[in-house]
């Protein structure tokens, strides 16, 4: 398990991509979130949110996701790619 550390009230992991603050939100939201505006250099998934923000805003490719029932894959030119926890 990542270290907690607390910021705004929000428990966030950290440690998990080369020490650096990892955004990964260990609230429970209820509901799945879908969402953007933290670039990431794949789409991630966090158990309860699905960050599909690439980079599309500073050059990079822009990524397109499919969600059937609990199973996401990424849109990839090679086809379907399963995202997983």
């Amino acid at each position: 398990m990542s270290d907690i550390v607390i910021l705004d009230g929000a428990r966030t992991a950290i440690g998990e991509f080369g020490g650096a603050l990892a955004g990964r939100s260990l609230i429970d939201h209820g509901v799945p979130v879908v969402h953007g505006h933290t670039p990431v250099d794949i789409v991630s998934h966090y158990s309860n949110r699905l960050n599909i923000d690439t980079g599309a805003g500073y050059g990079k490719p822009m990524s397109a996701v499919v969600i059937e029932g609990c199973q996401i894959w990424h849109l990839t030119p090679q086809g379907r790619v399963e995202i997983t926890v």
